[in-house]
């Protein structure tokens, strides 16, 4: 059996590789982004990646979100919640595993959010 590579593109949906905006005006300035931009990941194993919250206004925010992948991929969490306390930044780690049969090609993850914010998705 060979053994077969998969990749996982990372980029900020409409905003390129830049930080997506994700709070309503007035109330904080929080933004998303994913690091790296591209993992690639070996069939029985996973790879890491960051989701990066930042809040740079002057109160704290909620935020959540669900992460969802295409396929066969697996994640290490499918759900956030949390709050962000005024100029914190908070990394999210979120574990991508590929499992036996996966066929090779390019998979998405994606940070869609729910509840009362409301913010551009991230797809990785």
């Amino acid at each position: 059996m060979s053994r077969r590579w998969l990749g996982v593109a990372a980029v900020a949906a409409a905003a390129g590789l830049a930080a997506t905006a994700f709070a309503r005006p007035g109330d904080g300035e929080l933004s998303a982004a994913v690091e790296p931009q591209r993992i690639e990941v070996r069939q029985c194993l996973s790879g890491a990646l960051r989701l990066l919250l930042g809040n740079s206004g002057s109160r704290s925010v909620y935020a959540e979100a669900t992460i969802a992948a295409d396929g066969p991929l697996q994640l290490s969490r499918t759900s956030l919640a949390t709050a962000l306390p005024a100029g914190y930044t908070q990394t999210v780690p979120i574990r991508v595993a590929v499992p036996a049969g996966a066929p090779a090609g390019e998979y998405r993850v994606r940070v869609v959010p729910r509840g009362r914010k409301r913010f551009e998705p991230v797809t990785v």
